[in-house]
């Protein structure tokens, strides 16, 4: 009878939570024709919402539809044991008290102004995107449920088809919740390093922080009954989401292990003998009889990091234009020992390139690796020239710079990594599990877009990021610039990691500003 019950609640609650959402979709594309500037980022928002709710009502739908007949099957009394249904309810009860919030300040925002408008709406802003992980999150785990119905049902809905059909539906059922499992995985990494849950203070919050155990247990379930089709023996605190991929690449490497006999095939002219006593010769013996042609492979160079001051992270502004003296006693940079015409094919470079670039090198004032942290990986390269006649040329040598990020939004220094490909002519920041939130810096390059003189000074050129212009005094090569908000009057104080053998600055920002329409996305 709980069961029942925690069936017929869910569905009241995406019920109730689709009627908030659908509310606050139409105050929100009300009170955007009266705000043009931050009209675009309240319809964005309004129709994010807009396809979270149809998903709910189609969920709701699919879970009144596959409701399972035997409420006494095993899976069914797995999620009750650990309460997955009453989780995903006040899950959905919280989602929907935050919508209804939200819609309520929304009602108190005069439209008559609409700066002032805009200003409010940027203060609620954070709060409805902070909506986002926790929607996604309970959508994934709804789906999730609904395919252990069907894997669970598979045999009776099929009874009058063949095995190889039923073995079909269930690989192609795995394949879906293992993609839920991915989903569920990035999102919870992603509430992870920007944490969406508020301090704990009703009931439904307590309940929405206390979600990733039953996650975890709902995920443990759906991988057991996509592969045995059976309840696991084994507590949730077991499950691992990286498990099918190890398991995927053990079979793999075992796969391509040689099975076939090393020794060569007997011909004519061997006798009996010969082969009773070869193969009455110890294994060892075999394999030193052996003859392999031989394969000249490369030392293996570590690369490791050295670590840098805190008081050296960002390095100081060197003189544009050196003297001749310190340009002749600056050493050269040492290189590996690597033939000419190899190394030059293995850079895909020309001669007249490669003395060009010893040219703009020699002319670069070097710097300490001790303090800038620089790791130069042409040894890498050069270990790969003997790859490059059959593989064609790989890419450019790159080079790593290291430092921080001070957070504007919270305050938390970030320690960050420039990696630098200098054959497309970009220069890429990457942040703390940047992989997983999809988020990288990306400087274009200078943009055809020129300030008039102020007082006397030459123009500054612009770094493109997305929709942020980075203003920086090129012809000083400061440590310092300046972001230019396009569509307004504002300026920000930012911290460049110059180098001199780099066109363009690595920028790290003192007080970081990301762009609210390009979250997530790769600027």
């Amino acid at each position: 009878m709980a069961e029942v019950l925690g069936f017929v609640t869910i569905g009241l609650s995406l019920a109730k939570a689709t009627k908030s959402i659908a509310s606050f979709v139409k105050t929100l594309y009300d009170v955007a024709k009266q705000a043009p500037s931050v009209g675009d980022q309240m319809r964005r928002i309004a129709l994010q919402l807009q396809t979270a709710s149809l998903v709910f009502g189609t969920v709701r739908a699919s879970l009144e539809h596959h409701r399972p007949k035997n409420l006494d099957s095993p899976a069914i009394q797995y999620l009750a044991r650990f309460k997955v249904i009453q989780a995903l309810v006040k899950e959905s009860d919280h989602i929907g008290a935050e919508i209804r919030a939200r819609r309520r300040n929304m009602w108190l925002i005069p439209r008559r102004f609409a700066w002032w408008t805009s200003w409010k709406w940027n203060q609620m802003k954070p709060h409805i995107e902070a909506l986002g992980p926790s929607i996604e999150s309970l959508k994934a785990s709804l789906q999730i449920i609904i395919l252990i119905i069907q894997v669970e049902q598979a045999p009776v809905a099929m009874a009058g088809r063949s095995q190889a059909e039923l073995e079909e539906e269930i690989a192609f059922l795995k394949k879906v919740i293992e993609d839920q499992i991915e989903t569920i995985r990035l999102l919870r990494e992603q509430d992870h390093i920007i944490p969406t849950k508020v301090s704990a203070t009703s009931p439904s919050e307590r309940a929405a922080s206390q979600m990733p155990d039953q996650q975890i247990a709902l995920c443990h379930l759906a991988r057991s009954m996509a592969e045995t089709q059976t309840v696991p023996n084994t507590p949730p605190e077991t499950f691992s989401f990286s498990e099918p991929a190890k398991t995927h690449q053990r079979q793999r490497r075992r796969r391509k292990q040689p099975t076939s006999d090393i020794f060569p095939a007997a011909s004519s002219s061997h006798t009996p003998t010969t082969r009773s006593v070869r193969q009455e010769r110890p294994r060892s013996e075999a394999f030193s009889n052996v003859t392999t042609p031989e394969v000249r492979v490369a030392p293996y160079v570590p690369r490791t990091r050295v670590p840098r001051p805190r008081s050296e992270a960002f390095p100081p502004p060197s003189p544009s234009n050196p003297s001749s003296e310190e340009q002749h006693s600056r050493e050269p940079i040492t290189r590996p020992t690597m033939p000419e015409p190899l190394a030059r094919q293995a850079s895909g470079a020309s001669p007249a390139s490669t003395s060009r670039t010893q040219t703009s090198s020699s002319s670069t004032p070097s710097t300490s690796s001790t303090s800038h942290g620089r790791k130069s990986t042409d040894t890498a390269a050069a270990s790969r020239g003997s790859d490059a006649l059959m593989t064609g040329p790989p890419p450019l040598a790159l080079t790593v710079e290291e430092g921080y990020i001070i957070s504007g939004f919270n305050n938390r220094r970030i320690r960050a990594t420039a990696r630098v490909e200098q054959r497309l002519g970009v220069n890429l920041i990457s942040l703390a599990y940047a992989k997983q939130l999809h988020f990288e810096i990306k400087v274009l390059g200078p943009v055809s877009i020129s300030f008039p003189q102020e007082n006397g000074e030459t123009p500054r050129e612009l770094l493109s990021m997305g929709k942020v212009m980075i203003r920086w005094n090129k012809s000083a090569r400061t440590a310092t610039g300046t972001l230019v908000y396009i569509g307004a009057l504002s300026y920000t104080p930012v911290n460049c990691l110059v180098c001199e053998s780099l066109e363009e600055p690595l920028i790290f920002g003192r007080h970081w500003w990301r762009d609210e329409e390009s979250r997530g996305e790769h600027l």
